[in-house]
């Protein structure tokens, strides 16, 4: 009776329409989505006092195909560096092939994300520049990179403290595409600290002798 009372002044619909339209107007709008908790005899939501955000409204005006997966992922990644497809899946609640499929839209369809970790389970995804104009602002943009770059070469030097390097052990410890390695390993040889001794597969990366 309440159900169809409710129905009846459109306050409710046996659609389950009312979930996805709750998560959308408020990530629309820049804010956390709603938190719902069930048992058998009840349903709470919990929806937290924030300001819109105007740069979400403007990103829903200009790409109004963003469903509520692609907001999710980049509500989470105003606050974080990067996200799995993993993480995406688990938050999104979609198998893995779905948030994939999300991600690469973000991607593909409207420049929003880079991916970055080479394939696999390294793979990992940001937002690129034209997402970081939109959302953050293009200053955050240049800090974060130049910070990503300097964490990659601090692995890459503390792993070779230890032990010569391929390009393959490069990528791994980096996380970073094939070109982006080749990109790091030339600017540390540019500055004196790598050297590369063999040819190929042999080809091996070393600390510079300190003189």
């Amino acid at each position: 009776m309440l159900f169809q009372a409710l129905a009846r002044m459109r306050l409710a619909n046996a659609a389950n329409l009312g979930v996805p339209r709750a998560f959308r107007d408020l990530l629309t709008e820049g804010k956390e989505p709603p938190i719902y908790w069930a048992s058998e005899r009840a349903v709470r939501v919990t929806v937290k006092g924030q300001e819109a955000r105007r740069e979400f409204l403007e990103l829903v005006q200009r790409y109004p195909g963003l469903d509520v997966d692609h907001l999710l992922v980049l509500h989470y990644l105003t606050r974080h560096r990067e996200i799995t497809v993993r993480t995406a899946g688990e938050m999104c609640q979609r198998p893995v092939d779905g948030a994939r499929e999300t991600l690469g839209q973000l991607v593909t369809q409207w420049n929003l994300l880079e991916s970055g970790g080479g394939t696999g389970r390294g793979r990992y995804y940001r937002l690129s520049r034209q997402g970081y104009d939109l959302l953050i602002g293009t200053l955050r943009y240049h800090v974060d990179r130049r910070l990503s770059i300097e964490n990659a070469k601090a692995r890459v030097l503390a792993a070779l403290a230890d032990r010569p390097l391929t390009n393959a052990d490069v990528r791994e410890i980096t996380q970073l595409s094939r070109y982006q390695c080749v990109r790091l390993m030339t600017s540390l040889r540019a500055e004196g600290v790598v050297e590369v001794r063999g040819f190929r597969r042999g080809a091996r990366w070393h600390l510079c002798a300190r003189t």
